[in-house]
């Protein structure tokens, strides 16, 4: 049974049993941080027949929507793309924009996920650039994929 506790100030503050606490805690650490990190590979349209594997995390914006960062090692350089996708990530379409981390290029994206796999194309300047396949998984996947 929780027990009331009087503060130096005057205020009471209710004191729950520890595992509660811990539980609780847990709860909200999991709905703040809800990233999911999917793994897989992409192709540029330039490089059909070159798969690049790609690391995709994608963490809750608090609005319906994923804030995201894809990360990709191609032609022994490290790419960045940050940006946004609304949708359903599990089971359904999804869409969004992703600049690369020095602004130089903009994907707009288009896909659907099923399962919570995801398989999409993206553009740049409404031509076709290539697309991806990516499924749940840890970073280190990426390179296994």
């Amino acid at each position: 049974m929780p027990r009331m506790t009087r503060l130096r100030h005057g205020a009471t503050m209710r004191l729950l049993p520890l595992t509660s606490c811990v539980l609780a805690l847990a709860f909200a650490a999991a709905e703040d941080h809800g990233a999911v990190t999917l793994t897989g590979n992409a192709v540029w349209s330039s490089q059909a027949k070159k798969a690049i594997p790609v690391t995709l995390i994608c963490t809750p914006d608090g609005k319906g929507g994923w804030t995201t960062t894809f990360t990709a090692d191609w032609d022994k350089k490290s790419y960045t793309y940050i940006g946004t996708l609304s949708g359903n990530l599990k089971d359904g379409d999804f869409s969004g924009e992703a600049t690369e981390a020095k602004g130089k290029r903009k994907w707009t994206i288009k896909g659907t996920a099923t399962a919570g796999a995801l398989a999409a194309k993206h553009s740049e300047n409404n031509k076709e650039s290539g697309s991806f396949s990516l499924k749940p998984g840890k970073p280190e996947d990426a390179k296994k994929s």
